[in-house]
């Protein structure tokens, strides 16, 4: 299956294609290459629909199986999966249906993804040192709840926090198993790429 990716921001853009090689249990998975949507997560939805649904019209000529749409909640008050909807509605409106969609909602953003990859890669050497007491935050599919940039901020050995550098780092190096234990939206989007342990739900992560 060949899958295109639209995104709403530059960390995603440059650290998404870090995870691609870690999904090779999804049968016959192709990526494509990112694409950067330039409008803001928090822009209204017929805005937001309008910007991408240009972007899926330039995909069309590479002929994609499925476009998914990683797109941040931030700080917008609706349940992830309704705000999902609701932009899955206004985008497929726009484009015509030309292609089978997916929208997945960052919740609240990618930041929670990258905190839920954490556990295993901290040690005292590393790059990142996880206290107790924020791995509490994180393990037992608690990751999309916290404020994961102010975590990942204070877990940072050594010099500051790198947006993009650093979610690069992070997704070269995660378990994508242990990413989706800590984050349910995660979960979504491996669902809606054909993971073979979440093609029938995400709500819960696989058991061991």
């Amino acid at each position: 299956m060949k899958v295109g990716f639209i995104v709403d921001g530059k960390s995603e853009f440059e650290a998404l294609p870090k995870l691609m090689p870690l999904l090779s249990t999804i049968d016959q998975f192709r990526p494509m290459r990112p694409v950067l949507a330039t409008v803001s997560a928090d822009a209204p939805i017929d805005t937001i629909s309008f910007v991408v649904a240009e972007i899926i019209g330039t995909l069309a000529n590479r002929n994609p199986d499925r476009v998914v749409v990683l797109w941040n909640r931030e700080q917008r008050p609706e349940c992830p999966g309704v705000l999902a909807q609701a932009r899955w509605h206004g985008i497929s409106r726009q484009s015509q249906g030309a292609h089978s969609l997916s929208v997945v909602g960052k919740d609240r953003m990618f930041e929670n993804w990258l905190a839920a990859a954490l556990p295993t890669l901290s040690h005292p050497s590393a790059r990142f040192r996880l206290s107790k007491s924020d791995e509490r935050l994180i393990v037992s599919d608690k990751a999309d709840h916290t404020d994961a940039l102010s975590l990942l901020k204070r877990s940072t050995a050594g010099r500051e926090y790198d947006k993009v550098a650093d979610s690069k780092r992070i997704l070269a190096a995660a378990n994508v198993d242990e990413i989706a234990a800590n984050s349910r939206s995660f979960r979504r989007f491996l669902r809606c790429l054909g993971h073979p342990d979440y093609l029938h739900q995400s709500r819960s992560p696989r058991r061991p």
